[in-house]
């Protein structure tokens, strides 16, 4: 995926139509069509077509999601999202645990509380789901710790799914996230 190179709503660096520029690239390399990379992708294609003309600014995930539909389509294994999305969509999830929770999200970032812990936690188990980053190493050197606190916070914070209020917070921290 290409690197970013502007700052998002959430303070991180994306370039997101130039993104969008470099999916219909390569889809136009790899002969797909438009309507087979919207199918891929499960979007829809007036989204896409509002993505391409710049009515719509694309969240994250339908980038990580065109990204991955493109590699299906081109026959390749779907590369894992841009370290600096990645690391948005952390900070961005930080931010919307830290606001639900009453804390200054800058301020949750480094704070060792244990409530910061948690919402730290709850952020980095939502920017793995919903971008559906299955390899912890990946996730790891984008937010910037090691493999095994990400490993061990995935599998606490699943632990605790359990709990309906949780249970509550991590759907709704997510839908807030895929809000245009």
């Amino acid at each position: 995926m290409p690197a970013a190179a502007r700052k998002s709503n959430c303070g991180a660096i994306v370039n997101r139509s130039s993104d969008i520029a470099a999916i219909e690239a390569r889809r136009r390399q790899i002969g797909a069509t438009q309507l087979e990379l919207v199918a891929a992708a499960g979007i829809g294609s007036r989204t896409y077509d509002y993505l391409l003309a710049g009515h719509t600014a694309p969240q994250p995930r339908t980038l990580n999601r065109l990204w991955r539909a493109l590699e299906r389509l081109a026959g390749a294994r779907p590369a894992a999202p841009a370290p600096d999305l990645i690391a948005a969509c952390y900070r961005q999830q930080v931010a919307i645990f830290a606001v639900m929770k009453g804390r200054d999200p800058q301020a949750t970032l480094t704070d060792q509380a244990k409530a910061a812990g948690n919402i730290r936690a709850m952020a980095i188990y939502v920017t793995a789901v919903e971008l559906e980053i299955t390899d912890n190493a990946t996730l790891a050197r984008a937010i910037g710790c090691s493999r095994q606190n990400v490993k061990q916070v995935r599998d606490s914070v699943e632990d605790r799914r359990d709990d309906p209020e949780v249970d509550r917070l991590l759907n709704l921290a997510a839908a807030i996230a895929r809000q245009p």
